[in-house]
């Protein structure tokens, strides 16, 4: 994993974080707790007296330091290898939706779908490999039963291949359910693959 070499993030946030951070990352944690969005929460540091250059160093400090966002090196390199595999296998947009899902889902870290989608025309384009367009009248991001997939893996990440199987059999509407299964148990595969892989020591 890409590592942050800045020298004020080092002594900020891992050598000797400063009292101003150590009170940021309170708030920050105490934002995220309370289901405030970003910009409430650069709010009550601005309230806090934390300057407004401060607030927003700190606030993207933090957030990396409690897990809830990655820096966009980072995000890029877990990405690419969720989307490597599965770019290949897009025929419409409805997988294409699923790499998005499988992306936000894979690399974690605050990644929207907006990120996501914007990753996987970067690594498209890069590979000369041409994307299904949104069908007229599609809503934006993953839905239907493709996020019900991916809110199932997020309740339970840590379920088996067959406990996975038994689920999606039992809430899975589709005339060919074993083509579908095969798909999302894939998806499913790939992005616990790539967890643990960055989730290893360096």
């Amino acid at each position: 994993m890409a590592k942050n070499n800045n020298a004020a993030t080092t002594n900020d946030t891992e050598a000797a974080p400063s009292e101003d951070f150590l009170k940021a990352q309170a708030i920050v944690r105490a934002g995220v707790e309370a289901e405030l969005n970003d910009d409430l929460i650069m709010i009550e540091l601005l309230k806090a007296g934390v300057g407004m250059k401060k607030s927003a160093k700190y606030f993207v400090q933090a957030m990396q330091s409690l897990g809830l966002r990655i820096s966009a090196a980072d995000r890029k390199e877990m990405a690419d290898k969720i989307i490597k595999p599965l770019i290949k296998k897009v025929k419409d947009y409805e997988d294409l939706e699923g790499v998005v899902a499988a992306v936000v889902e894979g690399v974690g870290g605050g990644t929207t779908e907006k990120q996501a989608l914007g990753l996987i025309r970067k690594f498209a384009k890069d590979a000369e490999i041409a994307l299904p367009k949104k069908p007229a009248g599609a809503k934006v991001g993953v839905g239907g039963f493709q996020k019900e997939v991916f809110e199932q893996i997020r309740k339970a990440p840590t379920m088996s291949n067959a406990e996975f199987e038994e689920w999606f059999r039992g809430v899975a509407k589709m005339k060919n359910v074993d083509k579908a299964l095969n798909k999302q148990r894939q998806i499913l595969t790939l992005v616990r693959n790539v967890v643990a892989d960055f989730s290893e020591p360096s």
